[in-house]
């Protein structure tokens, strides 16, 4: 994990050409462990917010946010992908809402609907997003730990594909 950090520093501030994407404001899909409606606000060339409402369940929803730190040029300015496209790292938080559980005993679980809760948790997310000049799409993909702060405590892994329009 260590070298991949040094890596993506290296990229990001060895540049010589950079692509941005056609506007400052986005919305579209995500498809993964939340599926979610997504939207992306650039601030400046290098960094962004990153925004969306999702669903991770039949009754599970999950707003979230996360600040991201572009790096234009980290796969290279040889190929049209390469210039077209920008790796980021970053971090955020959410709320999430269930309205059920499981009874888990020793031949299996069940679904419970009584149950409900809210919760906090914690991201990290490194990924990238390819957005051609001749297009005002972009194609992202992301992935990264969570941490749920509140009621108790998990982890998990966040993984999503998905396409922004900008407008």
């Amino acid at each position: 994990m260590k070298y991949l950090i040094i890596l993506f520093l290296f990229f990001s501030f060895n540049t010589r050409a950079a692509s941005y994407p056609p506007s400052d404001l986005s919305l579209g899909l995500m498809l993964g462990s939340i599926t979610s409606m997504t939207g992306k606000l650039w601030l400046d060339k290098r960094s962004a917010f990153d925004f969306g409402l999702g669903f991770t369940g039949s009754s599970d929803t999950a707003v979230y946010g996360d600040y991201l730190w572009h790096a234009p040029g980290v796969f290279g300015t040889g190929t049209r992908f390469g210039r077209d496209s920008t790796g980021y790292i970053g971090g955020g938080a959410g709320i999430g809402f269930w309205r059920d559980s499981y009874d888990c005993g020793r031949w299996g679980c069940s679904r419970r609907t009584d149950k409900s809760g809210t919760g906090i948790f914690l991201r990290g997310l490194v990924g990238f997003e390819w957005y051609p000049q001749t297009t005002r799409f972009g194609v992202f993909a992301e992935m990264g730990p969570t941490l749920l702060i509140t009621p108790g405590s998990g982890s998990g892994l966040d993984i999503g594909v998905g396409g922004r329009y900008y407008f």
